[in-house]
């Protein structure tokens, strides 16, 4: 500031020496008239000396006291400064930085020499330069400016601020105290709130339910977006709408309970939530839940906050549950649900009926008390099998109604999951098989009795079988001894038909015998050892033989890894190898008959044989292929069919085959042949240790 009140002081302290001369002049004239002039101007220069000393000291005194409250101003002043938030500091009219605080040094990262060679615009970002060049000039003339802008710290650092420009002396030459406030936790959070308000908007967008707000006057004043997805109508075609519009989209038998509740809500505050059908865009009837907590005041205006939820499914889900409850009821099955650890929280009148127990007396009560004490295991394995999630299968069981009668049962039980999978509870359908189990009990009973009549008629066979063997043994023996003697060319005409009938029919016997045994269960297999290819070829050599002689192909392959000695019955392999051939030979009127035998499998003590016969035969139609194997069963089974059998040959066979732990199946096409297909297990015969000798 400058100095003018002192040198005012110092006019007015002259102005007082030289009235205090005046009047001292005119009382040294009064009082000392005889003095001469020289006595009078040595008196005069004596006092002028020391009124001039002592006002030389008045001056002094008051200029010491006066730097001491500047001084002391300007120290207030610089610790004001230096206490001030932010980046201070002087600029002068030429822009350079005259001053600055030690925080504002520190915080712009450069060093006191740095400072005095910059001009203030240089610690300014570029882009706010121009605005700040403005706001200083403007301080210059106002004395005040301010505006938001940035500086750049020395390590290129940009620091969002809001500057504030004051016009200052420093002496007599003004400058700009300029203060510097840091912004950057401001714009964070203007930044955090903006995002806020950006997630909330998304999160009111993409919110399944629609969120709205309602004046008294029953008018929309905000709605979200996606009410188009749930009503078909835009935000534009609802916002504004009064309460009349908005009442008539609601379905005719809702509409007075939703204006009730919208009233309430306005007049009493009260909590508005209602389910209704509304009307949507396209025609059809929805069903929403709309509610709102409560109302506020703003801007002298009530408004209420609320939000609406497209509650169709629900309401869809909830009328199947309703129907499925009614099926539940209405079932003439028991059915009720229980807990995970079976305590009986459902029960229908059909469990009522069929268990005699209550919902009352049953509810809260464990499952236990319907199973007798000699089937509580049941119990245990279901709930275990429910707890790891593994599938129940429907089974028979048997109850205890709550007199004690025991009840035949069919039980499904299923577990209740939620939608992760966890499980909830039991759910049970049990149904009265007791007529069934009446109906399966006199079934078994008439089953058996046929089993034992059958039984007693393959018995009757055998033995007639057996009986019948020894007569015609007999009569084939005096054939043979008749045929052996002079006959004439008619006689043995005559006894060459009795031998063929004789085999035939003991041929017909044999097979009868060994099919009732096969029944009956009395067949027994030897354990003989035997060479099994010369066996094979022994048994088709005469077999083959008839086949050349119709003029078909014929074909034995024995694989090369099949076994030489082995331990089973070569009778009753070589009486399925002798009952496919004949059916092979019988059949095929031109082509080939082919068979293969090769090793399926084999360890140290047996091996599993694989048998293949195929022909060129009239083939079999695949409709019979299941019924090939039974007894009695034929191709052609008409009377006046051209090839003759009793049907037991393959029965038989099959039976033989399972006896020597295999199976047999066939491949045929009517018309293209057949490949009959069976495997047998033998054991293998060890061979014999050699004995050395020395």
């Amino acid at each position: 500031m400058p100095r003018t009140p002192i040198f005012a002081k110092s006019a007015y302290s002259a102005l007082g020496a030289m009235i205090a001369t005046f009047l001292y002049e005119a009382t040294k004239t009064a009082v000392f008239p005889h003095l001469t002039i020289w006595q009078s101007h040595a008196i005069t220069i004596i006092y002028c000396s020391l009124v001039a000393y002592a006002a030389s000291i008045i001056v002094l005194h008051l200029r010491q006291r006066e730097m001491a409250v500047l001084g002391s101003h300007r120290k207030n002043f610089e610790t004001i400064i230096e206490h001030l938030p932010g980046v201070a500091c002087i600029v002068n009219r030429q822009g350079k930085l005259v001053r600055w605080t030690a925080r504002g040094q520190d915080v712009l990262g450069y060093s006191a020499i740095e400072l005095s060679r910059m001009l203030a615009l240089e610690i300014i970002a570029e882009e706010y330069r121009p605005v700040v060049s403005d706001r200083l000039q403007q301080v210059f003339q106002t004395g005040y400016a301010g505006t938001e802008a940035a500086w750049i710290t020395k390590g290129g650092q940009k620091v969002p601020c809001y500057l504030t420009g004051v016009r200052v002396f420093l002496g007599s030459e003004p400058c700009v105290l300029g203060i510097a406030i840091d912004l950057s936790d401001q714009k964070r959070a203007e930044a955090a709130l903006c995002q806020s308000e950006e997630q909330f908007r998304r999160l009111l967008a993409n919110l399944p339910d629609v969120t709205w707000t309602i004046d008294s006057e029953g008018r929309i004043t905000y709605i979200s977006s996606n009410i188009e997805d749930i009503f078909g109508y835009t935000p534009q075609e609802v916002l504004g709408g009064g309460m009349a519009q908005r009442l008539s989209r609601i379905h005719p038998d809702d509409a007075e309970a939703a204006t009730k509740r919208y009233r309430s809500l306005f007049l009493e505050n009260r909590i508005f939530d209602l389910e209704y059908r509304t009307l949507h865009k396209d025609g059809r009837w929805i069903w929403v839940r709309n509610r709102a907590v409560r109302t506020y005041q703003q801007g002298g205006a009530l408004f209420a906050d609320g939000i609406l939820s497209d509650i169709s499914e629900r309401k869809q889900a909830e009328s199947v549950d309703a129907e499925l409850a009614s099926i539940v009821r209405s079932s003439g099955d028991a059915i009720f649900g229980a807990s995970a650890d079976g305590i009986i929280q459902s029960w229908n009148p059909a469990a009522e009926t069929m268990f005699g127990y209550s919902p009352q007396e049953a509810i809260g009560h464990s499952i236990a008390i319907l199973i007798p004490p000699e089937r509580k295991h049941e119990l245990a394995e279901v709930l275990g099998k429910i707890a790891r999630s593994e599938p129940v299968e429907r089974f028979d069981s048997v109850c205890r109604r709550k007199g004690g009668s025991r009840l035949d049962i069919s039980l499904a039980i299923s577990p209740i999951v939620d939608k992760t999978g966890a499980v909830l509870g039991i759910s049970t359908i049990a149904h009265d098989i007791s007529r069934r189990k009446q109906a399966e009990a006199d079934l078994m009973k008439a089953k058996q009795a046929a089993e034992d009549a059958n039984r007693a008629k393959t018995r009757f066979l055998a033995n007639m079988s057996h009986e019948l063997r020894t007569p015609m043994n007999g009569i084939l023996a005096m054939a043979e001894l008749a045929l052996d003697t002079t006959l004439s060319a008619e006689q043995r005409e005559y006894l060459l038909a009795i031998e063929s009938s004789g085999n035939a029919l003991l041929h017909l016997i044999t097979e009868l015998l060994d099919f009732t045994r096969t029944e009956l269960g009395s067949l027994r297999l030897e354990t003989v050892p035997f060479h099994l290819p010369e066996t094979v070829r022994q048994t088709v050599r005469p077999l083959f033989l008839q086949a050349e002689q119709m003029g078909l192909q014929i074909s034995l392959d024995l694989a090369m890894d099949l076994p030489d000695d082995v331990i089973g019955d070569p009778a009753r392999l070589r009486q399925v190898l002798v009952n496919l051939l004949g059916n092979a030979v019988k059949f095929t009127y031109q082509g080939k008959i082919a068979l293969r035998a090769q090793c399926l499998s084999r360890s140290e003590k047996d091996v599993e044989l694989l048998f293949t016969l195929s022909d060129t035969g009239i083939g079999i139609p695949a409709e019979k292929h299941h019924l090939i194997f039974e007894p009695f069963m034929q191709h052609d089974g008409s009377s006046t069919r051209s090839d003759g059998g009793t049907g037991l040959g393959l029965a038989i066979s099959s039976r033989l085959v399972e006896l020597m732990g295999g199976k047999i199946w066939l491949d045929s096409e009517l018309g293209r042949g057949s490949t009959f297909y069976f495997t047998v297990r033998l054991e293998l015969l060890a061979a014999p240790a050699l004995v050395l000798q020395d």
